[in-house]
């Protein structure tokens, strides 16, 4: 479930209140040949860790969104996106059909709604100008990849139908990404394709067809990428050439995953869920065994990074607090922080489910337990801690 719970009651702000945590232990270097594939994963060592309490930290509410029905399980906040400026989400409305992207500043004030009248959206990307993601009809699954700029106005559609240069229609888009000239999708065959087309609209060109369904994917670089890196969402990670070609299988057997997932110059970062057997990982670029940065989590999922730490969301088995946080710790492993909001004496948090980092702040989807009625969604801020 996507959906995340805030009641009214966040209306007056809230706390985020870290604790440490023991359980993350330091990497072992893991890394395998190009194209090695691994069943299984590498332990860092989850021992009992350490750290110093940091606190209770300041929570700042930016904006609230559609009602959530617990009833009929729909209305949700959907993936979250920052630049130097604002945070982005995609927000379903409470009737399950159609949805709307949205803008808040970080320092907060107005919601600016940027596209509207959408149907189902599965992943966002950005530039320095504009907003793309990867849309599809809720009942027929027709696909289309579209962008508007990042201060709204006019929606333009890149691809949809059968593309130039294409015999393939787009269906299901199930992940973008974009680099200086192109974005790039999934399509949700079986088998799938990765495909990109010109950020200005023009011929589609399929870089991998044939292969492995695909769950998230990133590039190497935002500028001038050479690879693309993606998961299957059932514990298998690849790599595929921009230039096109087959992909290579980098890490097999590291769970299931549900989310994004980070790179940097040397591995890629993720979370694998499960209760209460969830865990993050490590996983070299160049191929080899997975490395579990932190275990025993409770249904861990979206990683984020600051550049230097990484941060998801999830419970740490054992520590206190309750279930639901969002968690730091280093890219190397070992120990790590807790954080988890609190939202008035009679409200305690639930979950944090889609997350976000810069170099200071934390951006997070809060759940709280609800009402019998539900409640707004909300998306809050918090100090890096």
């Amino acid at each position: 479930m996507r959906a995340t719970l805030v009641t009214s009651a966040l209306m007056a702000g809230s706390l985020l209140v870290a604790s440490c945590g023991g359980g993350g232990g330091g990497s072992s270097n893991n890394g395998g040949s190009s194209g090695g594939s691994s069943g299984g994963s590498s332990s860092g060592g989850s021992g009992s860790g350490g750290g110093s309490n940091s606190g209770t930290l300041s929570c700042t509410l930016l904006a609230t969104g559609s009602v959530f029905n617990p009833s009929f399980n729909d209305g949700y906040v959907y993936q979250l996106l920052v630049d130097a400026s604002n945070v982005y989400w995609y927000d379903i409305e409470a009737s399950g059909s159609t949805g709307t992207i949205k803008s808040v500043p970080k320092s907060g004030g107005a919601v600016t709604v940027l596209a509207s009248g959408l149907g189902g959206v599965n992943a966002l990307a950005l530039d320095d100008t504009s907003i793309y993601w990867a849309e599809h009809d809720i009942g027929t699954g027709a696909g289309s990849i579209k962008s508007v700029p990042k201060s709204g106005g006019q929606v333009t559609v890149l691809a949809s139908g059968t593309p130039a240069g294409s015999t393939y229609d787009v269906f299901n888009p199930q992940a973008i990404a974009v680099d200086s000239a192109y974005v790039y999708w999934a399509d949700g065959y079986t088998p799938s394709a990765i495909r990109r087309v010109p950020k200005l609209g023009g011929s589609v060109t399929d870089i991998n067809r044939g292969g492995p369904g695909v769950g998230k994917m990133v590039l190497d670089s935002t500028t001038s990428p050479t690879t693309i890196y993606f998961t299957d969402g059932a514990g298998t990670y690849y790599s595929t050439p921009i230039a096109g070609g087959a992909a290579t299988v980098l890490a097999t057997g590291a769970g299931n995953a549900f989310g994004d997932f980070v790179v940097d110059g040397t591995s890629l970062y993720n979370s694998a869920i499960g209760t209460p057997t969830g865990n993050v990982f490590s996983i070299p670029l160049s191929g080899g065994a997975p490395v579990v940065l932190a275990s025993n989590l409770q249904n861990p999922h979206n990683v984020a990074s600051d550049g230097t730490f990484l941060y998801f969301s999830g419970d740490l088995s054992g520590a206190a607090g309750g279930p639901g946080a969002v968690v730091k710790i280093a890219k190397s492993g070992g120990a790590f922080k807790k954080g988890l909001c609190a939202v008035g004496a009679a409200l305690t948090a639930y979950n944090a489910d889609w997350l976000a980092a810069d170099a200071s702040n934390v951006y997070i989807v809060g759940f709280v337990n609800p009402g019998p009625g539900g409640g707004p969604i909300g998306i809050l801020k918090v100090p890096a801690f």
